[in-house]
């Protein structure tokens, strides 16, 4: 996997976006061409999210959950 785009998301977390080709997802066992896999990164914690198929949705669904933070949420 190649890491494409990193999006601070404040309080220390994270968002990278990565690239895979010929990927299989799991959940459908649908083969895609070109995976564009999103991460949440804070320390050593890698957790991955949800895959799209282009970089453009990847990169929108990490501003959707940037804009839609919940001023209560705490990560510990």
């Amino acid at each position: 996997m190649i890491m494409l785009h990193s999006i601070d998301l404040g309080n220390n977390i994270i968002g990278q976006i990565y690239f895979r080709e010929n990927s299989v997802m799991n959940s459908t066992n649908e083969i895609l061409k070109e995976e564009y896999r999103c991460h949440f990164i804070r320390g050593d914690i890698n957790l991955y999210l949800r895959s799209f198929d282009t970089l453009p949705k990847a990169i929108e669904y990490f501003v959707h959950l940037s804009n839609a933070k919940n001023e209560n949420f705490v990560w510990e």
